[in-house]
């Protein structure tokens, strides 16, 4: 890939003999309450965070499992990628943090990260990263204003793009209840709003309707559910 270089390297796992006199609870392990499912939206930054309790002298090592790249080994980072960086957090309770920072995320960025502790039995924690892009509606395949004559047969039709596909929800703008085969609901779901003839659709009553999708300031892990005005 242009203007990019990875430096591979290879892990060796060292049999380290450890001091029998160790209890289990002073040998390294890896924290509890890291979050492992990582999800970010394109252009944002995603963070994994490797927990360690006593590391004594080993290392700890991130790995973009897809491509096999190591992309730093303790405070040592490999990668040219400006995007990508590791740094190093202490607490005061011996626990330490190694936090993988992915900038300005992409959708190829998207896939299984392992954080390693080269122990002589080799301890790993996997995570994964999803990118989800934020709904758009597409005009070209989105019904404009609609004229008919009462009693016609009305379908509104809605055509968006997301990660993860998103969901639609149409409303009345007067926030009426709508009828649609006999049904009434505040929200109706589907891509597509149907009113058969006869429906409620009259002189006396022209509703506007609008189909509900993410506001800009959703919260990326609503995306595929948010609402707003059309």
């Amino acid at each position: 890939m242009l203007g990019r270089t990875y430096l591979i390297v290879l892990l060796v796992e060292a049999s380290l003999l450890i001091n029998e006199t160790y209890s289990a609870d002073d040998l390294p392990r890896f924290g509890s309450h890291d979050q492992l499912e990582v999800r970010a939206a394109v252009g944002r930054d995603a963070i994994f965070k490797c927990t360690v309790h006593n590391i004594m002298h080993y290392q700890t090592a991130w790995l973009e499992m897809k491509k096999g790249i190591v992309f730093a080994m303790g405070d040592d980072v490999f990668t040219e990628n400006p995007r990508i960086t590791v740094h190093h957090s202490f607490k005061v309770n011996g626990e330490q943090a190694w936090i993988l920072t992915i900038k300005n995320v992409q959708m190829n960025d998207a896939g299984r990260y392992m954080c390693s502790l080269n122990t002589a039995v080799s301890l790993r924690k996997f995570y994964r990263l999803s990118v989800v892009v934020p709904p758009k509606i597409i005009d070209s395949n989105t019904s404009q204003d609609t004229e008919v004559k009462e009693g016609e047969e009305v379908r509104l039709i809605c055509g968006a793009t997301g990660t993860p596909q998103p969901t639609y929800k149409w409303r009345r703008e007067d926030s009426k209840l709508i009828d649609v085969s006999g049904n009434t609901d505040l929200l109706v779901d589907g891509s597509e709003l149907l009113f058969e003839p006869g429906s409620e659709i009259t002189r006396r009553s022209l509703p506007v309707y609008r189909l509900q999708r993410c506001p800009a300031n959703c919260q990326q892990e609503d995306y595929d559910q948010c609402q707003c005005q059309l």
